[in-house]
């Protein structure tokens, strides 16, 4: 009786011992999910603030004039565009009329290039002071060192309500 208890007793083990290896390999695999995991989700919170649920025009006009005092631009007149909508998002164009210098514009550029936000910048005009330039609807009193008037569209992005839904289930 006894050697075909041990022999069972061994087979226990041994199946005991391979499941614990299988079980090994589940939780290494497990670990690396997780951790993929949270590279996925912290991803997706970083993109989310690239092309928002919310639109936030607000904080979006605060980050344009808060590049715009960066770079030494005053910026006279924001002014809300008809809002584009397509598959996945909206886009939100904001008609800008500012002036400074020309060195000052492309700092300006550049910063709203950087905001956290996706913003386009088109439909550039810029020109003297004294002249006429396309978008600069009128004359202000201008700071000396002034050099440009110029206008343009920032147009920045939000994710449709029904993409926002979805991505909320999961």
């Amino acid at each position: 009786p006894y050697p075909t208890l041990f022999r069972s007793q061994r087979k226990k083990v041994a199946d005991l011992q391979a499941q614990n290896k299988k079980d090994q390999e589940n939780e290494k695999k497990l670990k690396e999910i997780t951790a993929s995991n949270a590279q996925s989700q912290q991803r997706l919170v970083e993109l989310q603030s690239v092309v928002p649920f919310d639109k936030d025009v607000d904080g979006f006009i605060k980050g344009v004039r808060d590049a715009a005092n960066d770079s030494g631009v005053v910026v006279r007149r924001f002014t809300p565009a008809l809002e584009a909508n397509r598959d996945f998002y909206v886009e939100v164009p904001l008609e800008i009329e500012f002036d400074g210098t020309f060195h000052s514009m492309l700092q300006f550029f550049n910063r709203v290039g950087v905001l956290p936000r996706i913003a386009n910048v088109s439909n550039v005009a810029a020109g003297p002071l004294a002249g006429s330039v396309k978008g600069v609807k009128k004359k202000y009193q201008y700071a000396p060192g002034e050099t440009l008037a110029a206008s343009c569209v920032v147009t920045t992005f939000y994710q449709k309500e029904a993409v926002a839904k979805g991505a909320a289930k999961k």
